[in-house]
């Protein structure tokens, strides 16, 4: 195993690097693959036995999904016995509804998803308040951990990890989708890396996204397109609702522009790296980070990287679209290349009410450090280190 595999997370940026990593790199199990882990049942133990060798050394291409479905629907915590070479195929999606029930592989084996329904997810952790009755159980707990998710570069989903309102502390860690055609890092496999859908009927709180890696190759022939590692790390605290991790003109998006959803409240973003979905083909007004509703959000050691062509205009950092209030960014560095504009952008609509920049490393902008449309108080730039650009 090379050193960087480690599953540190600041290591995680080394297996980020690789922008097509092979099976070889990647962990082995040292246990029976048929052995399930310690306090799991193993999968297997649902599918027929005369197709386990096939899924183990990566051969079988037959669809699993209700062989699946129906260990999920046992309601047992489920071990996917494999290595990185090994294929679980499924045609349809993995529904999680069980109360504090988790998926895991300690080999990041593959969840092969065919992905031919638009208006599906690959993943859905679920429970059971969008469809049941307003006393429904709502403290899940769910998790899902150390897989690698692919599809072919037909396959489309609404998004590969959806997360229902009323599903409290779900955990999402080690998951590392190498589908990129077309769609930027997230490929054509899904058109978001998670959607969390909260409603006015309740809430989704307290997520946990951490050692994930999302990464993408353009074409396989192409070493200028590398994987891109993103961390949201440690316990988000507050709500996300109706929102993507990522758009192709926005890298992320706190809140919604529909002002009836509530505002994102009380997140910490560590080490969260936010590039340009298509470094090569960007959009007019591109945001590394684009808030419409945010309030008492920190952002800790990440960096913010903005794209844009030459015939491209007016890319930005940082965009108050609606309302941010107490947001932080601590020792985050602040890149703009190919002629991006200013660092914190406040549009016409937009109103910003504290907002701190302290440790920042700020390099390559053209244009100002804040550009004022709206209406913005107490902004402060403190203890950082501004470069012109090189351009």
């Amino acid at each position: 195993m090379l050193p960087c595999m480690s599953f540190s997370r600041r290591n995680l940026i080394c297996y980020a690097a690789i922008a097509a990593p092979s099976a070889a790199l990647l962990p082995v199990l040292g246990r029976s693959q048929l052995r399930a882990s310690e306090g799991a049942t193993s999968i297997l133990r649902f599918i027929p036995s005369s197709l386990h060798q096939g899924i183990l050394d990566g051969s079988s291409k037959r669809d699993l999904s209700r062989y699946i479905q129906s260990g999920v629907d046992s309601g047992e915590n489920l071990f996917f016995p494999g290595k990185a070479s090994s294929k679980y195929a499924i045609d349809g999606q993995i529904q999680i509804r069980n109360h504090a029930q988790y998926l895991s592989s300690s080999g990041l084996v593959r969840l092969d998803f065919l992905g031919r329904a638009e208006d599906l997810n690959a993943i859905e952790l679920l429970s059971g308040r969008g469809d049941g009755l307003s006393s429904s159980m709502t403290r899940q707990a769910q998790s899902i951990a150390g897989f690698r998710i692919t599809g072919p570069e037909d396959a489309k989903y609404g998004s590969i990890i959806f997360v229902e309102e009323g599903t409290f502390f779900p955990r999402i860690e080690r998951i590392f989708s190498e589908s990129g055609v077309n769609r930027g890092y997230l490929g054509s496999l899904a058109d978001s890396f998670l959607r969390v859908h909260g409603t006015t009927k309740s809430y989704v709180n307290d997520v946990t996204i951490r050692d994930c890696v999302f990464a993408g190759v353009r074409n396989a022939g192409d070493p200028n397109f590398p994987a891109c590692g993103i961390w949201i790390e440690g316990c988000i605290e507050g709500r996300v609702e109706n929102t993507k991790v990522f758009y192709f003109d926005e890298c992320m998006r706190l809140g919604n522009a529909d002002s009836a959803t509530r505002n994102v409240q009380f997140m910490i973003f560590d080490q969260v790296q936010l590039e340009p979905t298509k470094p090569y083909d960007q959009a007019d007004r591109q945001a590394a980070l684009n808030i419409y509703l945010a309030h008492a959000c920190n952002f800790r050691d990440c960096r913010f990287a903005v794209g844009n062509g030459a015939d491209r205009v007016n890319s930005v950092a940082v965009r108050v679209s609606g309302i941010a209030k107490q947001i932080r960014f601590r020792d985050c560095s602040f890149q703009g290349f190919r002629r991006a504009q200013n660092l914190l952008e406040i549009s016409e609509s937009g109103a910003a009410d504290g907002i701190y920049i302290s440790g920042a490393d700020i390099r390559d902008f053209v244009g100002d450090l804040t550009v004022n449309l709206g209406t913005a108080r107490d902004i402060v730039f403190e203890n950082s280190s501004i470069l012109p650009p090189t351009i």
